[in-house]
């Protein structure tokens, strides 16, 4: 009976210890604990937050990055080409 308890109480303060240490949020660290250790058993300690924290890593890496804002987006860029050239010609 107590080792059940223990062992639930363990469900909760580990994830409160370990949130503060990495970048997932509590819930998401609760629910891979349950989960790994109701998929691995034991080792699932580990694993389950290993196996969330690679998903969540996965689902990063192919975000797309936001483009940097420009310094001023009404200024006009400098005219190129052959009707610039034929506006202002060479003095030579």
């Amino acid at each position: 009976m107590g080792v059940g308890i223990l062992a639930q109480v363990d469900n909760v303060v580990r994830p409160l210890l370990l949130s503060g240490k990495s970048q997932m949020s509590t819930l998401v660290l609760i629910i891979s604990l349950m989960g790994g250790v109701s998929a691995f058993g034991f080792i699932g300690i580990v694993l389950g937050p290993l196996v969330a924290a690679l998903v969540t890593a996965l689902f990063d890496s192919y975000e797309e990055p936001v483009p940097a804002p420009t310094a001023d987006p009404t200024a006009e860029a400098p005219a190129t080409g052959p009707a610039a050239t034929a506006e202002n010609p060479k003095k030579t």
